[in-house]
């Protein structure tokens, strides 16, 4: 498991890697294969369980916005549980949020809530403004 001077340390790793970098080992090594994310829309179900369901969504948001770049806003912890503030920019030319290219550049925040374990997510919340990018991207998502 990656050891983290502290969980700010944490998620700075986890969205340089698995968002900015676009490193798929990441997710594998810092989500716990229970580990159980909600808040994240894939096909109807808002809760992923695991690393391979996560990258579904994560690959179907790359396919969408190639070019995304995650920037954090804000982090706090407590204890073994973790805040973090974001904002998404890049532009839509891709069918992977199930709406036709928009060729536009996107901005959208979102808040992401979890308990770390090991150096793992073990469970997460996510509250990301799907609305706003839904607006801007002038379709209805549907990711998977």
């Amino acid at each position: 498991m990656p050891s983290h001077a502290s969980l700010v340390d944490f998620a700075h790793e986890w969205f340089k890697k698995v968002w900015n970098e676009r490193d798929e080992s990441a997710i594998d090594r810092m989500l716990n294969p229970a580990g159980g994310v909600d808040g994240l829309h894939l096909r109807d179900a808002t809760s992923l369980r695991g690393p391979a369901e996560f990258k579904v969504f994560h690959r179907a948001f790359l396919v969408a916005i190639p070019d995304m770049h995650i920037t954090v806003e804000k982090a706090i912890e407590q204890g073994d549980w973790l805040s973090v503030r974001f904002v998404c920019e890049g532009t839509h030319t891709g069918d992977g949020l199930g709406v036709p290219p928009s060729n536009k550049r996107v901005r959208f925040s979102a808040i992401a809530f979890g308990r770390i374990e090991n150096g793992q997510w073990v469970e997460g919340w996510n509250c990301v403004d799907f609305l706003s990018l839904n607006h801007q991207i002038g379709g209805q998502m549907r990711i998977g």
